[in-house]
């Protein structure tokens, strides 16, 4: 016989504990194949004793698998501190192209999350966000959302709030996502991260203009985006060239200001309202011109403190003493005013 009694019965025993255990390793059988290949070919072990002249991908791989084995070891079949290396393993093998053993991994892992049951740690969100890639490189929208809004789940207020880059990577994918959806369920995943992306960075914001370059990607996108990036470049290209103290800043600002008041809202973010902002900075820089235009001493109180509130907001260098001297010539009009009512 090719196989001892003895082999024969080992690799029964080893079939029975692959058999029996609830959560054994999705490459668990290469065991049993080691054990026969041993058998079969004595001197085939020498190979493993090369594993450390593999190439770099195939020996970070090896390596992952024993930290995986000592990590069970450690903590038991289901723990959270198990996740950060097989979610090492499912992305190296799926940088090796090895998908389907990837896969195997991945959501190896996310059963352990749902026997945890699904808890608000920082390491699942990782794993989970790390799923969704993996099922979006994959051509796997519809998993991918579904892995995605897991994560949204999860998300309130604090969370947001401590981890905003986190949020707004979990909203990016899924807008990305949700491409395969329909035009409106598109738009509205979109909108979303757009919504969050201005409230965590402002309107005006880079960030901002980053994401309005994704979503505007698809030629069925809603035009509404590429209308928005338009006039965020525009005001932008305006205040580069005539400056921020200028009629034409504020005639950007008031557009801006028009299409936002009119753009639809998802209502995710509360008191989102970025039309006011820009109104009142657009009477600002009005404000200020007719203070240069007439000086401080006729000019309106409400104009000097309105263009008091423009350097105060705009917070460049020099900004700040710009607005003490606004505001001390306006205590001192007032002052003056006082003394001549005594009078």
């Amino acid at each position: 016989m090719l196989l001892g009694y003895g082999v024969a019965l080992l690799i029964l025993r080893e079939l029975y504990l692959l058999w029996k255990d609830r959560y054994a390793e999705p490459d668990a059988h290469k065991s049993i194949f080691k054990i026969a290949r041993d058998a079969c070919l004595p001197n085939s072990h020498q190979g493993a004793s090369k594993s450390l002249e593999q190439p770099g991908l195939a020996r970070s791989i090896e390596f992952t698998r024993q930290f995986i084995k000592r990590d069970r070891d450690l903590y038991g079949d289901v723990h959270i501190y198990r996740l950060r290396n097989i979610r090492c393993m499912g992305e190296l093998l799926a940088q090796d192209h090895q998908r389907q053993p990837a896969a195997a991994w991945f959501y190896y892992g996310m059963r352990i999350i749902d026997e945890l049951g699904r808890p608000n740690h920082k390491d699942v969100d990782e794993y989970e966000l790390a799923v969704a890639r993996f099922e979006l490189d994959g051509k796997q929208a519809d998993l991918a959302l579904k892995t995605l809004q897991r994560l949204l789940d999860r998300f309130g207020q604090e969370k947001r709030m401590q981890n905003p880059a986190l949020h707004l990577e979990v909203l990016k994918l899924r807008a990305i996502a949700a491409r395969v959806l329909p035009e409106e369920a598109g738009e509205q995943a979109s909108l979303e991260l757009l919504e969050w992306t201005e409230h965590y960075f402002g309107l005006e914001s880079d960030e901002v203009k980053k994401i309005l370059r994704v979503i505007s990607e698809p030629s069925n996108s809603a035009p509404m985006f590429r209308r928005q990036l338009r006039l965020l470049e525009h005001l932008e290209e305006t205040s580069l060239l005539v400056g921020d103290e200028t009629l034409a800043t504020a005639q950007s600002l008031d557009e801006l200001a028009a299409f936002c008041a009119l753009r639809k809202s998802t209502g995710a973010v509360p008191n989102l309202d970025p039309s006011g902002p820009l109104r009142e900075r657009a009477e600002q820089i009005r404000a200020l011109l007719r203070v240069k235009r007439r000086g401080t001493e006729s000019a309106d109180k409400g104009d000097i403190d309105l263009a008091a509130r423009f350097y105060e907001t705009r917070n460049r260098p020099g900004d700040g003493t710009t607005a003490f001297h606004l505001r001390k010539q306006l205590k001192q009009r007032e002052t003056h005013h006082d003394d001549r009512n005594q009078v």
